[in-house]
């Protein structure tokens, strides 16, 4: 008795199918659903703050211990090496906050770091519209990309620390 084919309803295809669709899409849309809760760093951290600073150890620092109106804590680090490769100066970029940057025309200001007695010349002094800062045994050099005169006496003015537990927006 050979009873022949025995036919598979179409609710069973269906459930099939989508079983197979699930599996053949998991796992992209499992790799992209980890980078879509991805968490960026915190600038304000200190340990965010303190990991950007252990790329250069040895390097000068000098940040200001509260942000002048309008700006963000330093949305890129970096440092800067002389001719034999040792890092001679740091750099910080602080950009404005989004109220200020579309209100008040203010824009980013890089910063840059150095120990004054270092003849390499690493922060570029006097070139264009910058402020010049000595803290402690620092020498900071701030590029200001505005030509706004309340932005530049906010950054004149600010005060400055080479202690980073004296940094009030860092938590």
């Amino acid at each position: 008795m050979n009873r022949g084919r025995q036919r598979v309803r179409h609710s069973t295809w269906i459930v099939l199918a989508v079983a197979i669709a699930v599996i053949g899409l998991g796992g992209p849309l499992f790799w992209l659903a980890g980078d879509l809760v991805s968490v960026e760093p915190d600038p304000a951290s200190r340990e965010y703050v303190e990991e950007q600073l252990a790329m250069a150890s040895g390097v000068a620092i000098a940040v200001p211990v509260d942000l002048p109106p309008g700006y963000e804590p330093p949305g890129f680090w970096g440092y800067s090496s002389g001719p034999d490769g040792v890092a001679r100066s740091r750099q910080a970029t602080f950009f404005p906050t989004e109220d200020y940057g579309m209100n008040d025309r203010i824009q980013g200001v890089q910063m840059c770091m150095e120990w004054p007695n270092d003849d390499q010349d690493n922060c570029g002094h006097e070139r264009g519209n910058t402020v010049e800062r000595q803290v402690d045994d620092v020498r900071v050099v701030i590029w200001l990309s505005d030509r706004n005169p309340a932005n530049r006496a906010a950054w004149q003015s600010v005060p400055f620390t080479t202690d980073l537990n004296r940094v009030h927006w860092l938590h």
